[in-house]
């Protein structure tokens, strides 16, 4: 287990570099790996994969690449309800797919709204104040909603990871 957690350690840290985060964010076995990684019942794992998510997502030339794959968002979401670091880091990483006003309308018609459920879940109940900040940012990027009411018309959101 060790050697799979330096694995994905060492993916987070390559992500970290810029001249690396589009090469990683565009091949597609080591993003299916991460995510992969992603459902493992292992707070570490959980982590790291939320490190390297965070990381890519930081360069704002794969916030739409990654933003288009509903599977990674669906992924962030649950990571968001993991706990820990990884909540903290998925987080994160929805605050940056949501500062860029092009992935907006997309991710608010993601899944019954699940994003926002996600964010405000953090941004209220949890005692993580990291976590909670960067939720407010994120549903803070996601101001549009204001502007488009059929998004808010439904109260009843629940992520089932």
């Amino acid at each position: 287990m060790t050697s799979r957690i330096d694995s994905i350690w060492m993916i987070a840290n390559l992500a970290f570099t810029d001249s690396l985060k589009g090469k990683i964010a565009q091949h597609p076995c080591l993003i299916s790996t991460l995510m992969c990684a992603s459902y493992e019942k292992n707070k570490e794992i959980s982590s790291e994969t939320a490190a390297a998510f965070v990381n890519l997502l930081a360069a704002t030339e794969n916030r739409t690449l990654m933003a288009n794959n509903n599977e990674l968002v669906r992924i962030l979401c649950f990571l968001v309800t993991e706990g820990g670091d990884a909540r903290s880091r998925a987080t994160g990483t929805l605050k940056n797919i949501a500062s860029a006003p092009k992935n907006r309308e997309r991710l608010l018609s993601y899944d019954n709204i699940i994003i926002l459920d996600a964010l405000a879940h953090t941004a209220v109940d949890t005692m993580d104040d990291k976590a909670a900040f960067r939720a407010s940012g994120a549903l803070k990027n996601f101001e549009c909603v204001r502007k488009r009411p059929h998004f808010c018309a439904s109260t009843e959101f629940s992520f089932q990871p």
